[in-house]
């Protein structure tokens, strides 16, 4: 069952409802604040303002809270940013809960920290509370960054004039981290090569499956790295790494006249052989399923998928849609 809480009311309950966007949930190395569209039937007035029984009238509807969600979970949530009614179809337009917080100017700096908790300490300087969070992945995150001595600076200062989510983004990719956001906030990496059956998340048998499974490859990718940090003269003498004869070279002055720095070659050439590491070939399969609860949908978790045919390799679950019954499901290969 469906339900669509907006104004007190359910939406749905009521017979409102004529269409809700579907599920969309993917890992990116950029986050993207996006808005959703929520369309209701104007039945009876209920939503013509010109009427005597439209709820609108006296309602403060513009920056309230809606809500869609199913048995499954939450479809969509945030707040109405704008709505028209148009054949007698009211379309909302549905901002999420982060919009408020990512467009905000920063005024903060986090000197030596990993860029995982870079971002958690510039997010939390916004005032988001911890509980859209996923705090965890952040200190796991945090812990192979640091092992790894990813130490770097991040200035955000009022005269560099950055929104919250361009400070996201930027220390995302110095990091090389994934993240996606569903009613909460993740980062994270992909699983490492499993061993065992029984530690994968769970099979996705041909049983499971609907119609046949799509797969491809991820071509575009880093193979050489030149990246600039505290001490290299203003970029002369960067941290470079990878194959001479490279497809694609990452190439960034974090330096002492960026916003973003490594604070020493050691991190610079870190966070380059990371970027080498992940940046390897992968299998890529498209998976359709079933939405009957029968699958644990998780992000980031590895799955065994069969018909795949990887050498045996298990695929990590990078991003998913839901809608109409059916869960299509992103998998990469874990190498």
């Amino acid at each position: 069952m469906t339900t669509c809480r907006w104004l007190g009311l359910d939406m749905s309950a009521l017979g409102l409802v004529a269409s809700i966007p579907e599920v969309s949930v993917h890992a990116s190395r950029q986050l993207a604040e996006n808005t959703k569209q929520i369309q209701l039937v104007n039945r009876r007035e209920t939503f013509n303002t010109s009427a005597e029984p439209c709820i609108l009238r006296k309602a403060a509807w513009i920056g309230s809270e809606i809500e869609v969600a199913d048995v499954h979970g939450t479809i969509v949530s945030g707040r109405v940013s704008d709505g028209m009614l148009d054949s007698g179809i009211l379309t909302l337009t549905v901002q999420s809960p982060f919009r408020r917080y990512f467009t905000e100017k920063l005024n903060h700096a986090v000197s030596a920290a990993d860029p995982a908790t870079a971002i958690l300490s510039l997010i939390r300087s916004t005032g988001m509370p911890d509980d859209v969070l996923d705090i965890e992945s952040f200190e796991t995150a945090s812990r192979l960054l640091t092992e790894r001595g990813i130490i770097c600076h991040a200035n955000c200062l009022t005269q560099y004039n950055v929104t919250l989510i361009e400070a996201v983004n930027s220390l995302l990719d110095m990091g090389s981290l994934a993240a996606w956001m569903d009613d909460r906030l993740h980062v994270g990496y992909p699983p490492k090569p499993v061993t065992h059956v029984a530690t994968l998340c769970q099979r996705i048998t041909t049983r499971d499956q609907i119609g046949f499974v799509d797969t491809g490859n991820i071509a575009d990718r880093v193979t050489r790295y030149s990246l600039g940090y505290l001490g290299d003269s203003g970029g002369s003498l960067p941290a470079e790494g990878g194959e001479k004869e490279a497809d694609r070279t990452w190439s960034e002055q974090y330096n002492a006249t960026s916003m973003y720095q490594f604070v020493s070659a050691t991190a610079a050439h870190g966070a380059g052989q990371l970027r080498l590491d992940l940046d390897v070939p992968r299998r890529t399969a498209t998976v359709r399923v079933r939405e009957d609860g029968g699958l644990p949908i998780i992000m980031g978790s590895a799955y065994a998928i069969d018909g795949v045919s990887w050498g045996g390799a298990p695929g990590w679950l990078a991003g998913h849609t839901r809608k109409n019954g059916v869960i299509t499901l992103s998998m990469q290969e874990v190498v």
